[in-house]
């Protein structure tokens, strides 16, 4: 187990799939948390997130 933050709110960018717990101390008791697995998305690749976004772009002048 390794800590990923203490600040409220917490925010993490997980790169591969990966599982958390909250653990809480409250009056001199540990509170765990039940697991969360939390999966991610891999991006386009850049070339095509790039005509992606030109492919939007273009899309969005015709309503200038």
């Amino acid at each position: 187990m390794s800590v990923v933050g203490t600040t409220n709110p917490l925010t993490v960018n997980p790169t591969s799939n990966t599982d958390y717990t909250v653990t809480a101390n409250i009056s001199g008791c540990d509170i765990v948390s039940p697991l969360h697995a939390q999966t991610t998305i891999a991006l386009p690749q850049h070339q095509r997130r790039q005509q992606l976004l030109h492919n939007v772009d273009l899309r969005c002048q015709r309503f200038l």
